[in-house]
């Protein structure tokens, strides 16, 4: 049998992959993470700030973000996803629209702060680069960005096999991984003076506002904690990086 080659995604396999998976918006990780993601956020900003949520999802971050008091908009690739996103907030103070990256890009819109959650590990060179440049062109002066991103990731242990075209492919998509100095190097490569760059497990939160089952959920937290308090070296899941735009 011939050794099965990785698989290299076109636009439109992007786009059919996350139109699909728009339908099951459990799996997103803002489902399971925008309080965490939003109390880091709230470190460096004022109520009523402007947020762009860049690759939204489903809008569940979007969504704890104005529940905060900041002023949201959303951008995604997907059509798919723009649409139930705007079905979502009709009518919700603070919501300012979401965007496909070509209509952002010609709008004039600037925003204090631009969440960037479990993206780049899926971006190859070139789209990557073209992200960061948008990005920046989005922030207002002395805003900041924020990334998520898996940490020290192993992409061949999620590894699947098309049986079509006898090739395999990350099941999240997922094309490169990163880690604390590789991301807080090409972030400083890229222009933006990093803030803080460090891997954590939102799962250790306590706090995860809107979820049911909260006994079990502060239970689950308090056993994480306890792995990482009796075997320190263990890893800890999530990369998670604030930068601003180097001056």
């Amino acid at each position: 049998m011939k050794q099965p080659e990785e698989l290299i995604w076109t636009p439109e396999m992007v786009k059919n992959f996350w139109d699909h998976q728009s339908l099951e918006p459990d799996d997103y990780f803002t489902y399971h993470h925008s309080t965490e993601i939003t109390r880091l956020l709230q470190r460096h900003l004022n109520n009523n700030d402007t947020v762009l949520d860049y690759g939204c999802g489903p809008g569940f971050l979007i969504k704890m973000l104005l529940d905060s008091g900041f002023r949201v908009a959303g951008l995604d690739y997907s059509q798919a996803t723009r649409s139930r996103v705007r079905s979502s907030f009709p009518q919700e103070e603070g919501f300012i629209g979401v965007f496909s990256p070509d209509e952002m890009m010609d709008s004039n819109l600037l925003f204090n702060a631009v969440t960037v959650v479990e993206v780049i590990e899926h971006l190859y060179d070139e789209q990557l680069n073209v992200l960061l440049k948008n990005v920046q062109s989005r922030l207002k002066d002395n805003g900041i960005v924020l990334f998520t991103t898996p940490n020290e990731e192993d992409l061949a242990k999620s590894y699947m096999l098309c049986p079509v075209s006898n090739q395999v492919f990350h099941r999240w998509q997922h094309v490169r991984e990163w880690s604390t100095g590789k991301l807080s190097d090409y972030l400083t490569e890229q222009g933006f003076e990093v803030i803080f760059c460090k891997a954590m497990d939102f799962s250790t939160s306590f706090m995860k506002k809107g979820k049911k089952n909260a006994l079990h959920q502060t239970w689950s937290a308090l056993k994480r904690r306890l792995k990482y308090k009796f075997n320190p070296g263990k890893k800890a899941p999530h990369l998670v990086a604030i930068a601003r735009k180097a001056l």
